[in-house]
């Protein structure tokens, strides 16, 4: 079975960071490092058009940096040449007057990274305002029946978005992934995927309450992310953003929380809590978590979908800092 998009940039990231470490000196090694890297230039170029744009332009960046360090090392290693003949004005103008001109190759447009692309889903909210919005607002329902289909919400603005399913036997497989893009003055409560992956790009003052087995968040600041994630959750380009684990009140499906994984920063790759304090990013306080978890259990639990905003949301954007 083919690898999903995001999980597909996540193995094929972790095989280019090997290849980072293994770039050096060595002349047994340069044939390996090139070939490994004809080889995911391959695969990036077979899965252009399903991966996201913004990982893609972050995928074609890196990898075509690794490559210029390795000719520059190549070059660094290779032995100096003692003399040259030169070859004569004449006899070079002669051989390029009769070479033929070919027009360059006409290179391809440059593709739009402003916001990731979205897969074709019927389970989709997009270009709301001041909107309370349940499962009841989504094209076609979820169903426990059917495969799972992604989540795609984009282009809200000042909105409540309350998609916990009606029973906690089906928050593991609600949806197969989420991707957010566009969002600003959000209260988003989702459920904890077990195997899916998140893509968030460009929020802006939200609350997140959500899981999801890989989590990549881009291009987004002053956000509260309540978060249950398998693998350590990444961002690039973010700032401002505050990481607490997704609350016991929601997860009823499993109620022992879990601890969160590292957040790595792309931007502060060095960045340790303990010994570094992060740039970007940092752990809520217990007065916070606290805060979280009272107005997570007054949202009603998995299930309960109220007709209008109700208390639990203003709560929850009240952890934001003011504006």
């Amino acid at each position: 079975m083919e690898e999903a998009p995001l999980v597909f940039v996540e193995r094929w990231t972790a095989e280019l960071r090997s290849l980072q470490q293994a770039v050096g000196p060595k002349t047994a090694e340069e044939k390996h490092i090139a070939d490994v890297a004809a080889t995911l230039r391959q695969e990036l170029t077979a899965r252009a058009g399903e991966i996201p744009a913004s990982e893609l332009a972050r995928c074609e960046r890196e990898l075509k940096a690794l490559q210029d360090t390795a000719a520059a090392t190549r070059t660094a290693a290779a032995p100096k040449s003692k003399f040259s003949f030169k070859r004569s004005t004449h006899a070079a103008s002669s051989s390029a007057a009769k070479a033929p001109t070919t027009p360059p190759a006409s290179a391809p447009p440059p593709r739009d990274v402003s916001t990731p692309t979205i897969p074709p889903t019927s389970l989709r909210l997009d270009s709301r305002q001041d909107a309370h919005l349940t499962l009841a607002d989504l094209p076609s329902a979820p169903s426990s029946s059917s495969a799972p289909s992604a989540l795609a919400l984009s282009a809200l603005s000042r909105c409540t978005v309350n998609l916990l399913p009606p029973s906690p036997a089906y928050s593991d497989e609600a949806f197969s992934a989420l991707y957010l893009s566009d969002l600003s003055d959000c209260v988003v409560l989702l459920p904890p995927l077990a195997q899916g992956s998140a893509l968030l790009h460009n929020l802006q003052r939200c609350v997140l309450v959500l899981g999801s087995h890989q989590f990549r968040m881009h291009d987004s600041r002053d956000c509260l992310v309540a978060l249950e994630a398998s693998s350590n959750p990444i961002i690039e380009h973010c700032r401002a953003l505050v990481f607490t684990p997704y609350p016991r009140a929601l997860a009823l499906s499993h109620p022992d929380r879990r601890p969160l994984p590292p957040v790595q920063d792309f931007d502060d790759p060095f960045a340790d809590p303990a010994l570094h304090p992060p740039k970007h990013w940092r752990a809520a306080s217990g007065e916070e978590e606290a805060r979280l978890e009272l107005a997570a259990r007054n949202v009603g639990g998995v299930g309960v979908q109220q007709e209008g905003p109700a208390s639990w949301a203003e709560d929850l954007r009240a952890l934001l800092p003011p504006a």
